[in-house]
C-alpha cells in the first residue's frame, strides 16, 4: 500500500467519523427537544386538569407547586407557544437556567423568576427563558419586534398562588448586556420612589420598536420577559408589560 493510499484511507475514515459525529449530535438535539416537549405536555396536563375545577386560584398550579415548591406561576401568552410553569429559587442564582421542572439537567431549562424579585411586594417581576432553536421556551418573544404581532398578542396571563393576573404589553426592545454601559433592566425590581419607577418605564418605552400607546403608573406592577437576542452582541430581547384590572380583562 502506497503512502497516497494510506492518506486517502485516513481521510475517508476521518470523513466517516465526522458524518457519524454530526448524526450523533443531530439525534442528541432531537432527543433533548423531544424530552422537553414530553415534559411540557405532562406539566400542561396537570395544570389544565386543575383549571377545570374553577375558582380564583388555579388548582393545577397548586398541584404543580405540591410536586415542586419552586413552581409559583404559570405564564401564558394566548395564541403563542409560550405556555409554561415559572420557577423561583431565590437562594440559588440561575438554578433553572439548565435544569428542568424536576431539577434534572436540561438544555431547555425552565422559565424562572429573577432571584432578586419579590413575588409578593416587588414592582417588577423579571422572568427569564431560553431562546431555543426549536421555537420553544421564550423564542416567541422575538416576534414582538413586529408591531402587527404585538397588536394580536397584547395580553399576558400569569396564574399565581394567590390568583390570576393579566398584564398588557407596553414596550418591546432589544439591548446588549455585559457592555460596561448597559441599560440595566435586569436590576430594576423595586423602585425607591415614583421618580425611579417613571424613569425605568420611560427608558423602556423610548427603546421600544414601536409605540403601543400604553404606559404604567407608579404602583402598578410590571412584568419583564427576557431572552437572548442575536442582532446584538450578548443581546437580550425584552417585553415589558403592566398589570391590568382583571375586571376589565373579563369584559373583553
Amino acid at each position: 500500500m502506497t503512502r497516497r493510499h494510506i492518506i486517502a484511507g485516513v481521510a475517508a475514515l476521518a470523513g466517516l467519523f465526522l458524518v457519524a459525529l454530526g448524526t450523533f449530535c443531530a439525534w442528541k438535539i432531537y432527543w433533548q427537544d423531544l424530552q422537553a416537549q414530553m415534559l411540557k405536555e405532562q406539566l400542561s396536563g396537570i395544570y389544565r386538569a386543575g383549571s377545570l375545577e374553577g375558582g380564583e386560584i388555579n388548582k393545577g398550579l397548586l398541584a404543580l407547586h405540591d410536586q415542586n415548591p419552586d413552581c409559583i406561576y404559570w405564564l401564558k401568552i394566548p395564541g403563542t407557544e409560550i405556555d409554561y410553569p415559572v420557577m423561583y429559587r431565590p437562594d440559588n442564582k440561575d438554578y433553572y437556567l439548565d435544569r428542568d421542572f424536576n431539577g434534572q439537567y436540561a438544555v431547555h431549562g425552565c422559565l424562572y423568576l429573577d432571584e432578586d424579585c419579590d413575588p409578593d411586594h416587588g414592582d417588577n417581576l423579571i422572568i427569564y427563558g431560553h431562546h431555543m432553536h426549536d421555537g420553544s421556551m421564550f423564542a416567541g418573544l422575538e416576534d414582538y419586534k413586529k408591531e402587527d404581532f404585538y397588536k394580536a398578542h397584547k395580553y399576558i396571563r400569569l396564574d399565581t398562588l394567590n390568583g390570576s393576573e393579566e398584564y398588557e404589553v407596553i414596550a418591546a426592545f432589544a439591548v446588549p448586556v455585559y457592555t460596561g454601559n448597559d441599560f440595566e433592566y435586569y436590576a430594576f425590581t423595586k423602585a425607591q420612589d415614583e421618580t425611579e419607577y417613571d424613569e425605568f418605564v420611560s427608558e423602556c418605552i423610548k427603546r421600544s420598536y414601536y409605540r403601543t400607546g400604553g404606559t404604567a403608573d407608579y404602583g402598578q406592577r410590571l412584568l419583564t420577559l427576557s431572552t437572548c437576542e442575536y442582532s446584538h452582541k450578548n443581546g437580550r430581547m425584552i417585553v415589558l408589560a403592566v398589570r391590568t384590572e382583571m375586571e376589565a380583562a373579563d369584559e373583553r
